[in-house]
C-alpha cells in the first residue's frame, strides 16, 4: 500500500489589516509572499499543488506549481468560510459592536454562524466534498 502526504499551507498576511475576509479576495501582502516562500524552499517533494480560488490562494499556488512544474488544481470547495456580515469589517470593530455574536461563534461555531454567514455545517461539508474529491484524484 503507497503512503500519501498531505501538506496544508494556509495563506500569508493578506491586504486590507485586521478584518473578517473569508470570501473576500484581499491579495497577499509583501510579508505575506515572504511568509509562504519561506515555508516552500523544498518543492521537490510536491507531486501536485492544489488551492482555493481566492488570489491570496491561488496566485501564490500558482507560483509555486510553475517553479516545481507541477499541476495545479484550483477547487472551489476549499473557498474559505463566508462571515456574513462581519465580511470585510474590523476585527475589532465587530466586537465591539457584537461582542455576544462574536462570543457565541467562536464558543459554539457549529451552532452560531455569524450573522447572514456561512453556517458551519454548509462549510464542512463543502470542504470535506472538495477533501473527498481530492482523495480520489491521487
Amino acid at each position: 500500500m503507497q503512503t500519501t502526504t498531505i501538506d496544508l499551507l494556509r495563506h500569508g498576511e493578506c491586504e486590507g489589516g485586521h478584518v473578517y475576509r473569508g470570501r473576500l479576495d484581499f491579495p497577499l501582502n509583501e510579508k505575506g509572499w515572504q511568509q509562504l516562500r519561506g515555508k516552500t524552499q523544498q518543492l521537490d517533494m510536491w507531486t501536485h499543488i492544489v488551492s482555493s480560488p481566492l488570489q491570496r490562494c491561488a496566485l501564490f499556488a500558482d507560483e509555486v506549481a510553475q517553479r516545481c512544474n507541477k499541476p495545479l488544481s484550483v477547487m472551489d470547495g476549499f473557498r474559505e468560510v463566508d462571515f456574513g456580515d462581519w465580511e470585510g469589517r474590523l476585527i475589532d470593530e465587530v466586537w465591539r459592536e457584537q461582542g455576544s455574536n462574536v462570543r457565541r461563534f467562536f464558543s459554539d461555531p457549529v451552532n452560531a454562524a455569524p450573522p447572514n454567514g456561512e453556517p458551519m455545517r454548509v462549510f464542512e461539508r463543502r470542504v470535506l466534498a472538495a477533501w473527498n474529491q481530492l482523495l480520489q484524484t491521487l
